[in-house]
């Protein structure tokens, strides 16, 4: 379960927002495969907190965000991120996590058709095969 808010500040370009995560199930065991073997692992609560401003740029919107996460592990680190609209339907996306045991670069974009939005994200690493990608697709219904 997640539990979001958002507050615009002063104008409507600066926005305050919290979200707190993995609260139905405390402590969720979740098992997962590695090249190894199977492993097991705790869902941690986390409390993610941030503000974002958002400008038009040449007539698009640009939004720079920065945020914090801190869960009870102990994780506490910090993103800086970037955001800009190239056209109607796409959006390039940058950003550095700080303090985390990788502090790492990411890029993405989204494309949108109609009802279907997808989603791209890598984090370059210093080892390239260890290099994640990420795709999702939303439905507007």
């Amino acid at each position: 379960l997640v539990i979001n808010y958002c507050l615009n500040l002063l104008s409507s370009d600066l926005s305050l927002g919290a979200s707190i995560q993995n609260t139905l199930f405390p402590h969720q065991e979740i098992r997962f495969r590695t090249q190894e073997s199977w492993r097991s692992s705790w869902l941690p609560y986390n409390l993610r907190y941030g503000i974002s401003y958002e400008k038009k740029i040449m007539d698009k919107n640009f939004t720079i965000a920065v945020d914090n996460l801190y869960n009870d592990f102990g994780a506490n680190y910090s993103n800086l991120g970037f955001e800009y609209q190239i056209t109607n339907s796409f959006v390039l996306r940058t950003g550095y996590k700080f303090n985390s045991d990788i502090d790492t670069l990411s890029f993405g974009f989204s494309t949108m058709r109609g009802n279907i939005i997808i989603d791209y994200g890598t984090n370059f690493t210093k080892d390239i095969d260890l290099m994640p990608h990420r795709i999702s697709i939303k439905i507007n219904i």
